[in-house]
């Protein structure tokens, strides 16, 4: 439905476990990098939320924003956290933006 004029995609059929490991390892490392390279070094705010799934596993979802030509917020990562109290919320924030310098 999204490249109408592209014949490659017209034949394309993908089903869960294929299109799960090329979202993981090959368009999220890309967008990561692209919305890393366009912040930079200016400064940032950081919007989080934690929540628990259904099989009791806890997610903090961290969303950037910054000012910049191309966007105004991304959405960074979701960090499986141990704990959904301060000390877990905070030690799965810094093991993301330790992981992104």
């Amino acid at each position: 439905m999204c490249f109408k004029d592209s014949k490659a995609t017209q034949e394309l059929k993908l089903h869960c476990t294929k299109c799960t490991e090329i979202m993981k390892n090959v368009l999220m490392p890309h967008f990561r990098k692209e919305l890393l390279d366009d912040i930079g070094y200016q400064k940032f705010s950081i919007i989080m939320d934690e929540s628990t799934d259904v099989s009791v596993i806890k997610h903090l979802g961290l969303v950037i924003r910054y000012y910049s030509a191309a966007q105004v917020s991304s959405f960074l990562e979701l960090v499986s956290i141990e704990s959904a109290d301060a000390r877990g919320i905070v030690n799965g924030l810094a093991s993301c933006l330790e992981s992104h310098n």
